[in-house]
């Protein structure tokens, strides 16, 4: 440093300063050699020229400032102590000199200075952090960050500075470690900044690229305690739970559902999260009363009408199933879903009627199934709907049934309700 330091004061030595002040001594006497006279006079002399400097550097005449800057420089050790410190701390407006001319490298020579005469001094480690980073060296900023946050432990742009290469360098590695080190710089982001939802954001991100399930719900958990208040992280939440699909994750998920409900009574999302944890805890008929809500917010969905049929059917309740394949029929002839479930509707009717042999009443329910799967035309369930037909050909009505068999519907009690 003090060869470095030397070499730029040589250098710099030669540059032109106000008339009055252009030269500047070779070797100052050290302090214990000066007599009191002379000392005072020494200091006197770079007091001057420090004054010189703060008036240029206020009026944006950088080369004359930086000049004036590198004289006081020159006279410091006359100073006393407290002045000593003022005057390290002015080094940033020094730097800030050399940075406006286009130097970083004397900028960085400086604020190494400040630094050092001021190792306990936050700002000037910020400064020179900055610098750094402007200069492309990452790990010299990243130290200068690190020292910041040791100094001011809510310094949460440093916190934020030392994420951003975190961040960079666990992209780079594919680490898990790094990219721990990550969540743990957001973790104090967050906590640091808790208005500024951005860190939550970036954390979910993060952790749903690179983390399992667990790991993601056990995050947004953290973040739901921390902020009970915040809608957005516990519809996070309450959606991992429902997609991680388990007994338990489910149960949690409707606790978060229902305050979210109590919230915003509007909101379709809720529902149909709702409707899709209580089907998976086998609770149906309530399953149902919240879907029969949501189809009132969303009467345009096609596949609404269809899913509550389904839950009739899977409950053994063919008639309001029917009732909802039919209805999902009318209002959406092009969704191919509503004639696959009247279909299954059939089906699910012989199953319940038919005795352990088939009769030519129950192949021709089955025929009907048949037929509700040929005006499939929906391309996203053809190929489903042809399956199940052809599942149905070894049941179907044949010539030799008809010709015994004159009726062209069924007779049997059991099933008239379908034709009601």
């Amino acid at each position: 440093m003090k060869a470095i330091l030397s070499a730029l004061l040589l250098a710099l030595a030669v540059c032109a300063c106000k008339t009055a002040y252009q030269t500047v001594e070779p070797e100052a006497p050290a302090p214990s050699e000066l007599a009191e006279e002379e000392r005072a006079a020494v200091e006197q002399q770079a007091k001057i020229d420090l004054s010189f400097a703060y008036n240029d550097y206020n009026q944006g005449n950088y080369t004359s400032a930086k000049d004036y800057f590198l004289k006081a420089y020159g006279g410091h050790h006359a100073f006393d102590e407290d002045y000593k410190l003022k005057f390290y701390k002015q080094f940033k407006k020094w730097a800030t000199c050399y940075s406006n001319l286009g130097q970083p490298d004397s900028a960085r020579i400086i604020l190494e200075m400040a630094v050092e005469k001021l190792p306990d001094s936050w700002y000037e480690h910020r400064t020179l952090g900055l610098l750094l980073a402007r200069m492309d060296d990452e790990q010299g900023a990243f130290e200068q960050y690190r020292i910041c946050v040791d100094l001011k432990d809510d310094d949460w742009e440093s916190h934020r500075d030392i994420k951003d290469i975190l961040k960079s360098r666990a992209q780079a590695s594919g680490a898990m470690e790094d990219w721990n080190a990550v969540l743990e710089a957001l973790d104090k982001l967050i906590e640091l900044r808790s208005e500024d939802l951005s860190f939550a954001q970036e954390k979910d991100k993060i952790l749903a690229a690179n983390y399992d399930p667990v790991e993601i719900i056990n995050s947004l958990r953290e973040n739901v305690e921390k902020f009970p208040d915040n809608h957005q992280f516990r519809e996070k939440l309450a959606s991992a739970l429902v997609d991680f699909a388990t007994q338990e994750t489910y149960r949690e998920a409707l606790g978060h559902l229902d305050r979210l409900l109590a919230v915003s009574p509007e909101k379709a999302a809720y529902y149909n999260q709702k409707a899709t944890a209580l089907e998976g805890l086998d609770r149906g008929p309530e399953a149902v009363r919240v879907l029969f809500r949501l189809v009132e917010l969303e009467p345009a969905r096609p596949e609404l009408p269809v899913r509550v049929g389904q839950l009739y059917l899977d409950l053994g309740n063919l008639r309001k199933a029917r009732h909802w394949a039919a209805r999902a029929r009318r209002g959406f002839p092009g969704y191919g879903k509503g004639f696959i479930l009247m279909a299954k509707v059939y089906e699910a009717a012989v199953d319940e009627c038919a005795e352990s042999e088939l009769r030519f009443d129950d192949k021709l329910v089955y025929e009907m199934a048949a037929k509700e799967y040929d005006k499939v035309r929906d391309p996203a369930f053809r190929s489903l709907a042809r399956q199940r037909r052809q599942s149905l050909e070894e049941v179907l009505p044949t010539a030799e049934d008809r010709f015994f068999n004159k009726n062209e519907r069924p007779e049997k009690e059991c099933y008239q309700w379908l034709f009601e």
